[in-house]
């Protein structure tokens, strides 16, 4: 008999390969990050320009969106480049 009815059940956790994001994937991810910090430099020479013009001061204030916005640039360049959506490795 190969069925031992007292063995533990099978995992049901995919592989570390079945885990990882396609290659194809991994590119949209990173054109779509590198688009979105490409908007946000953009935003920022905008920003700094009118401040410029109509203040007479190029200083433009960092605010929360910000930030996050970086982070998501960040985090998905990360997805990327190593393929994994939780970018915490397991031992």
């Amino acid at each position: 008999m190969s069925h031992n009815p007292y063995s533990a059940p099978k995992s049901h956790i995919p592989s570390e390969k079945d885990r990882r994001i396609r290659p194809l994937w991994r590119w949209f991810i990173a054109v779509v990050s590198l688009v979105g910090l490409a908007l946000m430099y953009v935003s920022y020479e905008v920003a700094r320009s009118i401040n410029g013009y109509y203040f007479h001061s190029p200083h433009v204030p960092v605010g929360a969106l910000d930030i996050f916005m970086v982070l998501v640039v960040v985090y998905l360049l990360l997805v990327a480049i190593f393929g994994r959506w939780l970018l915490v490795f397991r031992a």
